[in-house]
């Protein structure tokens, strides 16, 4: 991975920048930082981390889409990861595929669709 950033998102003065590393084992890890941004009085551009009461929507908003940004990127990094490996040789494991995901463990969009719902349930 590299210095520079996976992503950057906008809405008005509110920037939400994604970054993406691997941990030692190889696993991506992601943080967002969030900033605003402002012209000083000298009219030069500054970075806040405090926010108004007129900037929290604007930054509700940054950080949902970081939010499908980053789970985005981790599907896509699934997915490649998942075209690379050789097809399982079927003496292996005799189970089929669709027993083999119905083992209880939730789907990707499954853990998604969840914590918003979770989210949007303690917002109310």
């Amino acid at each position: 991975m590299s210095n520079q950033p996976l992503s950057t998102v906008r809405i008005g003065g509110i920037k939400a920048t994604i970054w993406e590393n691997e941990d030692d084992k190889g696993i991506a890890r992601y943080n967002t930082t969030i900033t605003r941004t402002y012209l000083d009085q000298n009219k030069e551009w500054q970075e806040n981390n405090s926010f108004s009461l007129d900037d929290l929507p604007r930054l509700r908003l940054a950080t949902e889409q970081a939010f499908t940004q980053i789970h985005e990127r981790i599907a896509e990094r699934h997915h490649d990861k998942s075209n690379n490996q050789e097809e399982p040789d079927a003496s292996e494991d005799p189970a089929p595929a669709a027993t083999k995901q119905g083992r209880g463990k939730k789907s990707f969009t499954e853990k998604v669709d969840a914590e918003r719902a979770k989210a949007s349930g303690a917002a109310k």
